[in-house]
């Protein structure tokens, strides 16, 4: 009777372990899909807006929405990626401050939204691009473009305002509180 206790006993402890570097692994994997997909759109988003500024044959009002769309992406990357990193790491721990705990929803949801709303924007303008060809440069102007432009960031802005309004703090989350002096935010 002892030895299958014991039996069982040591496969519950190789079960676990196994468990622990599979996690591992697949926190190890995930990270890395992470940071492959942060620089390659980061430098893809650079690119875009690089050379729609850099070309003047390119400053043209449907390429101010791509260079929006990248500008609003750059910000999905640079603020949701990272996080995504942090949490599957942190398991239910906060390590980033108490700033950047208060004001990451709002980012995040403020350049999702932009983002979508360029992508609807793009797809209005090419919609009347096909079915009025004649008329879309009448429509659609540089003055028409950057007011649609300002228009979609002010509603990301405004419609995101509830993450940072009722954002609230837990400290008992961070276990370095006391290395982040953050009381004067």
């Amino acid at each position: 009777m002892s030895d299958n206790n014991l039996t069982l006993l040591h496969h519950n402890e190789y079960d676990s372990i196994s468990n622990q570097d599979e996690t591992l692994s697949s926190l190890i994997f995930f990270t890395i899909v992470y940071v492959l997909v942060l620089i390659s759109g980061l430098i893809g988003n650079f690119i875009v807006l690089y050379v729609i500024l850099k070309n003047n044959d390119l400053k043209h009002f449907t390429n101010y929405f791509f260079a929006n769309l990248s500008a609003a992406d750059v910000f999905v990357l640079l603020f949701c990626i990272p996080t995504a990193i942090h949490d599957i790491w942190a398991k239910d721990q906060w390590y980033m401050g108490k700033f950047f705990c208060l004001s990451n929803q709002y980012i995040e949801s403020c350049a999702t939204s932009v983002s979508s709303l360029t992508i609807t924007a793009i797809s209005f303008e090419r919609f009347i691009a096909i079915c009025e060809p004649f008329k879309v440069h009448d429509i659609f102007n540089e003055t028409l473009t950057l007011t649609t432009i300002c228009l979609i960031w002010a509603i990301g802005l405004i419609f995101s305002l509830p993450f940072l309004i009722f954002a609230v703090y837990d400290s008992s989350f961070n276990p370095t509180d006391s290395l982040n002096d953050t009381s004067n935010l």
